[in-house]
């Protein structure tokens, strides 16, 4: 009878009925069929020998692989899938078998994620997949406690538990609170380092997700990824990164790599946002005499500092083609700025000068145009060399900034065209 079951869910034209929910919670069953003969609990074998236990197995996780390829068949069974599905997946991510850990895993992750986003598609009000008590407790009691060991083995069991951690961490800050708990964050900080010749590895790609989850989460620990070394993770995955995304050509995976590369600026744009907030904090707790904890906001900028090595190739992304790179860029780029100044003396090396006339040529958006030249007379008022590389080596963008002093025809343009001039006075004191 099992083959059956496989044609059925793998047939186009038997699929669609014989999807319901008896057929889901039979499928649910049978799933903790394999958990019981997994834990010893049953025992197959000495009814139907080994090869027939083997292929109940494989039939029963193809099956659902394959129901898994047709989402829309389980959008009404939701509760149906988190009940009586998913407990015996995540159990079986912990056999002692390898391959059916991997299966397991992957099948966990598909159905995770589906479900998931049909949820969030809908809006889904009250107990869902991601606050299901039950659910909750499995990943929290069973299976997070294992990921240190789990993220350890061999290929490509890292692989699945990775997506499944980007899977559960894009729908719910609950599952973020659960990781920093269960200690899998120095894990993740160790896949990065085991990774290092691997920069557009799945297993790397998944981590840099998932650390970008974990930074833009308001109630993060941030002291906690700053000690496991956060800084220095995003600092060099972003110059290897950027490294490719230069080289690349636009038939090479460029997609997947811009997807990468944003991911990443993202995250640095919200560790200089984390930095930006509670600078900004302390100087208002300052200025009203509330007494505001400035030794924590000068010890944050000077952990964040090694950042700033960052800014030849946040000015070198401006002149992207990529309007959603470019824009990422400039906002980061100008966080940046507001917090270390002109600190870094090659941010206006010739090549970058360059980078901000072309950017300034290209881009028409007078938001753009004022970002860009707020970033540019900053870096020149807080750091006189900068001025005086401008004048020795910036005849590109000093006509550049001409050209805008002297535009007129609106009121953007004397916006831009004052703020042009206020440069130019800094370069010639």
């Amino acid at each position: 009878m099992m083959p059956v079951m496989l044609h059925l869910v793998t047939a186009q034209i038997f699929r669609p009925q014989v999807i319901t929910e008896e057929f889901l919670v039979s499928c649910g069953a049978l799933l903790n069929h394999i958990k019981s003969i997994d834990s010893g609990e049953t025992n197959l074998e000495s009814a139907v020998g080994q090869t027939g236990s083997e292929e109940f197995i494989r039939i029963v996780f193809s099956s659902w692989e394959a129901i898994t390829q047709h989402p829309m068949l389980l959008t009404t069974y939701h509760s149906t899938i988190v009940d009586c599905i998913l407990p015996p997946l995540v159990s079986l991510v912990l056999s002692q078998n390898a391959e059916w850990r991997i299966f397991s895993l992957r099948l966990l992750s598909e159905t995770l994620s589906l479900v998931a986003n049909h949820e969030a598609m809908l809006g889904e009000k009250g107990e869902n997949l991601m606050t299901n008590s039950k659910l909750l407790t499995l990943f929290q009691e069973s299976l997070l406690p294992q990921y240190d060991q789990i993220l350890m083995e061999p290929d490509p069991v890292p692989l699945y538990a990775l997506k499944l951690l980007v899977t559960l961490t894009d729908h719910s800050p609950i599952f973020i609170r659960l990781i920093e708990d269960c200690q899998v964050v120095p894990i993740l900080f160790q896949v990065i380092l085991d990774q290092q010749d691997s920069v557009l590895g799945t297993a790397k790609q998944s981590v840099v997700l998932l650390l970008n989850n974990l930074v833009a989460y308001k109630g993060a620990s941030m002291k906690m990824l700053y000690e496991q070394g956060l800084v220095d993770s995003v600092r060099n995955l972003f110059i290897e990164m950027t490294a490719i995304y230069f080289e690349m050509d636009e038939k090479s995976g460029l997609k997947s790599t811009n997807n990468l590369l944003l991911s990443l600026i993202d995250t640095l744009h919200n560790m200089l946002k984390h930095t930006s907030n509670v600078v900004r904090s302390a100087l208002q707790a300052q200025k009203s005499d509330a007494g505001g904890d400035t030794q924590a906001a000068e010890e944050l900028l000077l952990i964040n500092k090694p950042l700033t090595d960052l800014m030849s190739l946040l000015i070198q992304l401006l002149s992207s083609d990529d309007p959603d790179v470019h824009e990422s860029s400039l906002l980061s780029l100008s966080l940046m700025v507001q917090l270390y100044g002109g600190e870094n003396q090659e941010s206006l090396s010739p090549e970058n000068m360059d980078s901000f006339a072309e950017a300034l040529k290209c881009r028409k958006d007078p938001k753009q145009q004022k970002l860009l030249l707020r970033i540019i007379k900053r870096l020149v008022s807080s750091n006189k060399n900068h001025a005086e590389s401008i004048k020795s080596e910036g005849d590109i963008l000093i006509e550049t900034l001409q050209r805008l002093a002297q535009a007129t025809s609106s009121h953007a343009d004397i916006a831009i065209g004052s703020l042009a001039s206020e440069i130019l006075k800094i370069i010639e004191q």
